[in-house]
């Protein structure tokens, strides 16, 4: 997972599953919008995607605009079906 801003730093460590949100430690949980997408991603494809999802969840969406996650699930020797998202926290 990565962080795209400058606040790389204060999500240091992975997000744990908890319920309908996702938590960090002791941090509260946090819902997050996500679009999910294939392929070997690079940079350039994290932010397609993420303009993609930005655009779907409208000008009303109340979600956090200053960063957003880059998660990629799979091995770099796995050629198929490879599983990407890019996740907006929502406020």
């Amino acid at each position: 997972m990565r962080l795209q801003s400058p606040l790389r730093s204060g999500w240091g460590s992975a997000l744990q599953r908890r319920g309908e949100g996702y938590s960090r430690g002791g941090q509260p949980s946090a819902i997050a919008r996500a679009r999910q997408f294939g392929g070997y991603a690079k940079e350039e494809d994290y932010v397609n995607y993420a303009a993609k999802l930005r655009s779907a969840l409208g000008s009303e969406a109340a979600y956090r605009k200053d960063f957003y996650l880059c998660n990629g699930y799979d091995p770099p020797m796995k050629p198929y079906w490879r599983c990407n998202e890019v996740w907006f926290v929502m406020e």
